[in-house]
């Protein structure tokens, strides 16, 4: 393998059809990484995870981004000890045991990481021979499970081994969507204990949240999950004050499965859970926008608070919402300046609100409202309740 030139900077190798001769392209690839001094982004498949390479990877002087495609299933990256199929005697494909790594891989200039990790490796980032790097600032990670515990295992690792980072990406891989949809065509998906009992195993809850906290220089945090985020108002209280540099905060706020209750969060308490971010630009949040008199004592509490006069976008999702003057009125008192891009060019109730923001006009409205109880049955997915949106 040789370029006519050692400038590269950006390199990826995306090795499906190298599959049938592995041994021959690993040490070449090797080579490569020892004098193409120039890389700084590289993107590989799950193929080249070899001590070998990522030896030779760890070793390059500038390099800033890693990318693996392809899910890391049960044995440890670092341990290298990966399940890989080879052509043998007859094209008949069996797998091959690699030799675990006995040295650290530390890749000192490493500022991105981006894996796809399977719930039978949680415990990746756990392992004293990760890949690591001091300079991290950047991670996203795809997870492929559908239990919380997993992924929050997950989460505790990476607060512990990289409590500097200023961006996490957190997002399930497609194939729980297909489960949840499959799952969801059962018309007895609420009468079924069983079902039940895997629908809260899968929620996000403030426990979750905990090893979150600790990463104190966060600025971006973007957590898509298929499920609404069981979280009040203390949760994500506790949450801004651990994270006094976020800038931009996407919790779920288009779950893929709505389930009948509320939103823990109203839109009228904004102003006092966000009042103390103060370089918060954009939030992306489910929360319950109804109008009721149970929320009247909320909005005589908010008065007087700090404005949130930096948030510039608020994306509501799919969240709930009736009176549509009433959540304009909420929205210009608690953050005079926001606007909501996201919801501008939809035909729904949070449209209206949005181009109302956005042209300064009032909204010409009637009042529905959401009953308080309600018989809980099975919605079409990813449609949720017929007020929320």
């Amino acid at each position: 393998m040789r370029l006519s030139s050692s400038n590269l900077r950006s390199l990826k190798l995306e090795a499906e059809e190298l599959l049938h001769h592995p041994n021959l392209i690993i040490g070449e690839l090797a080579e490569l990484f020892g004098w193409a001094e120039g890389l700084t982004d590289v993107t590989l498949t799950r193929t080249f995870v070899e001590p070998k390479v990522f030896t030779a990877l760890s070793r390059l002087p500038q390099l800033q981004a890693l990318r693996i495609l392809g899910r890391l299933r049960g044995g440890l990256l670092s341990d290298f000890v990966v399940r890989r199929m080879a052509v043998h005697d007859k094209g008949v494909a069996r797998p091959k045991m690699i030799e675990p790594c006995q040295e650290d891989i530390s890749f000192p200039t490493l500022r991105s990481l981006d894996l796809v990790i399977s719930a039978t490796a949680t415990n990746f980032f756990s392992h004293p021979r990760c890949i690591s790097s001091s300079n991290l600032t950047s991670l996203a990670i795809t997870f492929n499970g559908n239990l919380v515990k997993d992924l929050q295992s997950v989460i505790a690792a990476i607060s512990e081994r990289h409590p500097g980072l200023r961006h996490l990406n957190i997002r399930p891989d497609n194939e729980i969507y297909s489960f949840i949809e499959a799952d969801g065509r059962m018309r007895d998906v609420y009468e079924k204990p069983h079902r039940i009992q895997r629908i809260i195993r899968s929620l996000i809850t403030p426990d979750f949240f905990q090893p979150l906290l600790e990463l104190k220089d966060l600025e971006e945090l973007f957590l898509e999950w298929p499920y609404a985020a069981q979280l009040d108002r203390d949760a994500m209280q506790l949450a801004v004050a651990a994270w006094p540099n976020i800038a931009s905060l996407y919790i779920t706020p288009v779950p893929f499965f709505i389930l009948p209750e509320r939103p823990r969060i109203h839109i009228s308490s904004l102003r006092s859970i966000f009042c103390s971010a103060t370089k918060l630009k954009k939030l992306a949040l489910f929360v319950d926008a109804t109008k009721e008199l149970g929320h009247l004592k909320v909005e005589q509490e908010e008065r007087g608070r700090t404005l949130l006069s930096g948030l510039e976008e608020f994306d509501p999702g799919r969240s709930w919402i009736s009176d549509r003057a009433y959540v304009l009125d909420c929205l210009k008192k608690a953050c005079p300046n926001v606007r909501l891009p996201a919801a501008e060019r939809r035909s729904t109730r949070w449209g209206d609100v949005a181009r109302a923001l956005k042209s300064g006009l009032p909204i010409i409205t009637t009042v529905t409202s959401i009953p308080s109880t309600f018989k809980l049955r099975p919605y079409k997915l990813g449609l949720g309740h017929p007020h929320t949106w």
